[in-house]
């Protein structure tokens, strides 16, 4: 879910997991309608300043769409189901998505292509969340293990881990100068 400055336009997914269906619509909560609605796709972020929403869609192909009317600008084709969770780098040029398996691509906006951050060779943690640094150099992953990971976005080198032994690590943030992590468990707990 995602309520735009003005505090008026909300954007929302619904998802019913088994079988997958989803959609995403574009609310007025000045006259509580819905103004526009795409079926068969899921939002996993959106940029307001530089007016993307990023989203996939039930088949696996991923989009980048303009705020707010969710016209399609690029298509990442591929098939890529699994893909769980997305962030947009602060400038919009990239995306980093994340799924159940573990596995984080990047996608450049001007590319069709994606490049593997990462894959765990044993791992079965899946990636729950992930959020870029300010500069959009590091990409801070939390995985289902409690692990934060955090990358270098140029060289693809794990730059750091953070085991937390807390449980299933569901989100993390990171403040604008890079000193503070805040983590969110599944238990509800937040440090």
């Amino acid at each position: 879910i995602f309520l735009a400055s003005d505090d008026r336009t909300l954007i929302a997914s619904e998802v019913d997991w088994g079988p997958l269906k989803s959609k995403t619509s574009v609310w007025d909560l000045k006259t509580q309608t819905r103004t526009l609605r795409i079926d068969e796709q899921r939002m996993l972020d959106v940029s307001e300043s530089i007016g993307i929403v990023a989203t996939v869609s039930n088949d696996g192909d991923i989009s980048l769409r303009s705020f707010p009317e969710l016209d399609v600008m690029t298509i990442f084709s591929g098939k890529h189901t699994a893909t769980d969770c997305g962030c947009l780098s602060h400038d919009g040029k990239i995306l980093a998505t994340g799924n159940k398996l573990g596995t984080v691509r990047i996608w450049h906006r001007d590319s069709a292509d994606s490049q593997l951050l990462f894959e765990p060779p044993t791992s079965t943690a899946a990636i729950r969340d992930m959020e870029f640094s300010s500069d959009d150099q590091q990409l801070f992953v939390a995985q289902s293990d409690g692990i934060v990971q955090i990358w270098d976005i140029a060289t693809r080198t794990l730059q750091r881990v953070l085991n937390t032994g807390k449980g299933d690590a569901w989100s993390v943030d990171v403040s604008p100068d890079g000193q503070r992590i805040a983590i969110g468990y599944a238990h509800g707990r937040v440090e």
